[in-house]
C-alpha cells in the first residue's frame, strides 16, 4: 500500500491518494481516521440531502461524503466512489476495498463456495482511491460540504488554449452567493431561449441565496425550505 498526502498552500484540506495491490482474499481494508475531538453524530451524503448514521461500528453505505461533529467542530471525508464506511471509538472507519468471493453468500451449515479449485474474487489485483479531508466548525462545514464534495467528484476538463490575453475579461456564465444551496443540472429549456435550472437546499434548513447571470443582467433572490429542491426557467 502507498499513501500520498498533499496539503495545499491554502485551504483547510488534506488529499489522501492510495495506490494498493491487494492479493488478500475475503478481506476487508480500512482506512481510520481518529477525531480529535468528541463527536456526537455521523452524518452521511445522501439523495439531495443526508442520513444519521449509526455509531457503533455497524457498516453504513453513503454517497460523496461523511461528517462526524458536534455542536462546535467537525470532520468530513470526501470520497470518489468508496461508498462503504463505519463510525467506532471516536473514529471515522472508510471501507476502502473488500475481496469476497463473487456471488459466494454464506448459507447456515454449507460452504460459500468451493474451496479446492480458483474462484474469482472482487476488488483484487491493483487499485487506486482517493479522499479529501476538511475541518472546521460544525455549522460552517455543513453549509459548504455539499458543493466541495459536487467540485471534487467532478474534476475540470483540459483544454488546449493560448490566449493572446487581448481583450476585456469575460464575466462568468452563472454564480451563486450563499451556501448550502447546490445546482444538480442546468439545461436549454424545451422550447424558446430560456434555461432550466435546478437547484437542492442541501442542510436541512431555511436559506437563501442570490443567483447571478452576469451576460444577461439577471438578479434573483431564491428562499429555500429544508431539502427543498426549485426548477427555475430563466
Amino acid at each position: 500500500i502507498v499513501m500520498r498526502y498533499s496539503i495545499p498552500k491554502t485551504g483547510a484540506f488534506i488529499d489522501i491518494d492510495m495506490r494498493i495491490f491487494w492479493a488478500e482474499r475475503a478481506r476487508m481494508l480500512k482506512l481510520e481516521i481518529p477525531c480529535a475531538f468528541t463527536a456526537e453524530r455521523y452524518i452521511g451524503d445522501g439523495v439531495f440531502g443526508f442520513d444519521n448514521l449509526k455509531t457503533d461500528g455497524t457498516e453504513c453505505a453513503a454517497q460523496k461524503w461523511v461528517r462526524a461533529e458536534n455542536s462546535s467542530a467537525a470532520l468530513a471525508v470526501l470520497n470518489r466512489g468508496t461508498y462503504g464506511s463505519d463510525f467506532r471509538a471516536n473514529a471515522i472507519r472508510i471501507t476502502v476495498l473488500r475481496s469476497p468471493m463473487y456471488a459466494g453468500h454464506p448459507l447456515r451449515g454449507a460452504l460459500a463456495a468451493p474451496d479446492d479449485r480458483y474462484m474469482p474474487h472482487s476488488d483484487m489485483g491493483e487499485r487506486s482511491v482517493s479522499f479529501r479531508l476538511l475541518f472546521g466548525s460544525a455549522d460552517e462545514l455543513a453549509g459548504r460540504i455539499a458543493r466541495e464534495a459536487l467540485a471534487y467528484n467532478e474534476q475540470p476538463y483540459l483544454l488546449s488554449f493560448f490566449p493572446s490575453g487581448n481583450g476585456d475579461a469575460r464575466l462568468p456564465f452563472l454564480s451563486m452567493q450563499g451556501d448550502g444551496v447546490i445546482m444538480s443540472s442546468i439545461r436549454p429549456a424545451a422550447a424558446g431561449n430560456s434555461l432550466n435550472i435546478r437547484l437542492v437546499e442541501m442542510t436541512g434548513q431555511e436559506r437563501s441565496i442570490v443567483l447571478s447571470i452576469p451576460n444577461r443582467k439577471i438578479e434573483r433572490t431564491i428562499a429555500f425550505k429544508p431539502h427543498e429542491i426549485k426548477s427555475i426557467e430563466i
